[in-house]
């Protein structure tokens, strides 16, 4: 299943080559901009206060068609990018910890991976926010103590979990399994942000299925 606003940014294209790769059906779910806000209305008094994220309703029109399909379990992809430094956001954190570290080979090799995809004018924003963060807010340079402990994954799966259940469907996490975040959990860093593709590790697991 695949959400698609009906306007604006789409992962379309993405899930439809996915689906193709594999031999899967793809069921695309298209919303509009008046079915977000009903949507909307209908689960902010059925969720915690704590939970701010746009996405929690996006996740419930997607659980709603997989409940009209007949479905009863899922999987999700819930912690792929956050245990394997698949966010623009963990390389720029990265990105500070070596400025600061002053290791200045590893901040050449990870500023040409950030700059060479992104302009600095579209991310600028991304770079005072980390910084912020971890100057005054003291949180973690460890990109996936911070993703799994503190932000974004508690909420993350909170919501995930709470808007199946508002359609009777049972969410699970494969990418959570204890096993393989002890094994993203022991690399270190320079193998996570400077040897290879992002999430290099999943997409070699993948590519042999």
């Amino acid at each position: 299943y695949c959400a698609v606003p009906s306007k604006g940014f789409s992962e379309e294209y993405w899930a439809e080559k996915a689906a193709t790769e594999i031999g899967c059906n793809l069921n695309i779910v298209t919303y509009t901009p008046s079915d977000y806000i009903k949507a909307f209305k209908f689960i902010q008094n059925k969720l915690p206060k704590d939970i701010r994220s746009p996405s929690s309703v996006v996740h419930y029109l997607v659980f709603k068609n997989i409940k009209e399909d007949g479905f009863k379990v899922v999987l999700e992809g819930q912690g792929a990018d956050e245990i394997f430094a698949g966010y623009l956001h963990s390389e720029i954190r990265f990105w500070l910890h070596c400025l600061f570290k002053l290791k200045f080979n590893n901040l050449r090799i990870i500023s040409k991976k950030i700059f060479s995809h992104n302009l600095i004018s579209d991310i600028w924003l991304l770079f005072i926010s980390e910084f912020i963060r971890l100057k005054w807010f003291k949180m973690q340079f460890n990109d996936i103590n911070r993703n799994v402990y503190e932000d974004p994954l508690p909420s993350l799966v909170k919501y995930g979990d709470l808007v199946s259940m508002l359609s009777s469907i049972e969410s699970r996490n494969p990418f959570l399994d204890h096993n393989l975040y002890e094994y993203a959990f022991n690399q270190n860093d320079n193998d996570r942000f400077l040897k290879g593709a992002s999430k290099k590790d999943i997409r070699k697991l993948l590519n042999d299925y």
